[in-house]
């Protein structure tokens, strides 16, 4: 049972990690960030329910979008908030920076804004740039192995 979860989640990070690969190199930073993502986002289904861009010291650079209905909307409200202060922040950061291998999934943990149970997938799309993704816990809920 134990060996069936930790696949799932490896599972899961090796699948995001080919996906983003492949939508990350689509980006062009040297246009507007905020239209960038929303082309980026057409991209990605229920899967999550909300994606954002920090810097590499937790400022948010773009609105949250948020999954919900069959579309994405924005919430302009947190852009500029800093996340630094978040138990996974920094270490996922500086994981991404010096290992090089891609995004990280984030072990399980109570959201603040929905008290739900989700994990958070980060993804560097440059040195200073990264893209968090938070799991649905409607997704999490029907792959069981992930809830752990």
């Amino acid at each position: 049972m134990e060996r069936s979860k930790i696949n799932a989640k490896y599972q899961l990070t090796e699948t995001l990690n080919e996906k983003l690969q492949q939508n990350i190199k689509m980006l062009s930073l040297e246009k507007n960030l905020e239209e960038e993502i929303d082309r980026f986002i057409t991209n990605w289904d229920e899967m999550f329910f909300r994606i954002y861009v920090t810097d590499a010291d937790g400022f948010q650079k773009t609105a949250n979008y948020i999954y919900t209905k069959d579309a994405w909307r924005q919430d302009l409200t947190v852009k500029g908030k800093n996340w630094s202060w978040r138990p996974y922040f920094i270490e996922n950061v500086i994981r991404m920076n010096h290992d090089q291998t891609g995004g990280i999934l984030s072990d399980i943990y109570n959201d603040i804004e929905t008290g739900e149970r989700i994990r958070t997938f980060s993804y560097p799309i440059d040195e200073n740039l990264y893209v968090f993704m938070d799991i649905s816990p409607m997704y999490l809920d029907e792959h069981e192995d992930l809830l752990w």
